[in-house]
């Protein structure tokens, strides 16, 4: 690699530290933020120029309620449903959403 930072992984590596046996799910999962609340809205879409789309709508009380905020859309999503047995799929919830 020559590109400036391309060998950081291969150091923690290295000195060990670099936890790979939880697996892909759970390091992703980091990067989640369970504290997310309509009131942060605002404040992301005065952050960015794009449009901010709600995923994992799992109700019309959720959609509507992204329409109110000003959110550009919603994606349907059991946010990996996969995982949970009960999680209704994004096409159960489509009739109630529109």
């Amino acid at each position: 690699f020559t590109q400036q930072g391309s060998d950081a992984q291969a150091r923690e590596e290295d000195e060990g530290e670099v936890d790979r046996s939880q697996g892909a799910s759970r390091a992703l999962t980091s990067y989640i933020d369970a504290g997310l609340n309509w009131e942060d809205v605002p404040w992301l879409k005065s952050i960015t120029k794009m449009q901010v789309l709600l995923k994992g709508v799992q109700c019309a009380e959720d959609a509507v309620m992204a329409y109110k905020a000003g959110l550009a859309g919603c994606v349907l999503s059991n946010h990996g449903g996969r995982q949970l047995d009960t999680c209704r799929s994004g096409i159960e919830v489509l009739p109630e959403v529109m």
